[in-house]
């Protein structure tokens, strides 16, 4: 609900004299965690790859120098992971490939705007999960006897996530109000990517597309 609040006031922003920009593209995403493979803990990742389109105000000003980036993303990623554990008593295996898609609403309150025709932009992004697909099984044993399971029956990864987040661009000039402009995006997961099995797994996703921007009847 929060997330629909903040979509709402959004797009229900005065967008006279913004800088509008709708981009898309395809990302590749890479997983980690902070564990340290020592005593029986293992851990590993897939990179997965998918798409991401959103848009963007550009040009909402604080003042005369001063001024924020909205975005509002769809992104669509993929991965997988092997990670087991275990002791004395037991031990487990969990084996997945998982499809993720998300919505996300971004801030980026630092810009650098034309310089030598590239933008900068420094922010962070709240994200909300519409639909997972989680395809894998767990298994291990405890006390002496063997257990499995499908990865089916519940939600496992978590509902939200927040990241920091870069973006480099360059603009190309068609006219006086529009422009196209190649971008890159790097987005560096703050929060665990699971709310089950693995919940130190955090993601890095990288992003190339391209965008237009048009400025709307700005004097």
């Amino acid at each position: 609900m929060k997330l629909l609040t903040s979509i709402a006031l959004l797009l229900c922003m005065p967008i006279y004299g913004q800088d509008i920009e709708v981009f898309g593209g395809l990302n590749t995403t890479f997983y980690h965690d902070n564990e340290d493979d020592s005593g029986h803990y293992r851990s590993s990742y897939n990179s997965g790859s998918g798409y991401s389109f959103g848009v963007a105000i550009d040009s909402i000003r604080f003042d005369k120098t001063r001024h924020i980036r909205l975005t509002l993303m769809y992104n669509k990623y993929s991965g997988g992971l092997t990670v087991s554990d275990g002791g004395l008593g037991g031990g487990y295996t969990t084996q997945a490939d998982f499809e993720k898609q998300i919505i996300s609403l971004g801030v980026y309150p630092l810009n650098l705007r034309d310089i030598k025709g590239f933008d900068i932009n420094i922010g962070f992004e709240v994200s909300r999960l519409i639909q997972e697909s989680i395809n894998g099984i767990r298994k291990g044993w405890f006390a002496g006897e063997n257990y499995s399971h499908i990865l089916q029956d519940k939600q496992y990864s978590s509902t939200s996530t927040i990241a920091l987040c870069a973006r480099l661009a360059y603009s190309f000039k068609l006219n006086e109000s529009i422009l196209i402009l190649p971008q890159y995006g790097f987005y560096y997961g703050l929060k665990g990517e699971f709310q089950e099995f693995q919940k130190g797994t955090k993601s890095i996703r990288n992003f190339i597309g391209v965008g237009m921007k048009m400025t709307l009847n700005r004097n």
